[in-house]
């Protein structure tokens, strides 16, 4: 087999996915989570400021990743994952 495989198979499509271009509501997503690791005393204040500067100008989704990489899901992303919605007829 070639390198000259179809689109969408291979080792290669991970790299393509990171140097997509992100939004200002990426940015946004990215600072909050660090904001929150923050909070739960992951991050120092001054790394906060280094990774939140960094986040506002990124310009890739590689360059966001490498801010969160190495960060446990946020209490809010675990809480969301916990939750169980449970449905009861109404009593009669």
């Amino acid at each position: 087999m070639t390198n000259g495989s179809a689109p969408g198979s291979g080792p290669a499509e991970p790299d393509a996915r990171l140097e997509l271009r992100v939004s200002h509501a990426d940015r946004d997503r990215v600072v909050e989570t660090l904001t929150a690791a923050a909070s739960e005393g992951l991050l120092a204040a001054d790394e906060l400021d280094d990774r939140v500067e960094s986040a506002l100008s990124a310009r890739t989704r590689g360059e966001l990743a490498v801010l969160t990489a190495d960060l446990p899901p946020s209490g809010i992303e675990r809480q969301a994952k916990d939750l169980i919605r449970i449905d009861q007829p109404p009593s009669a």
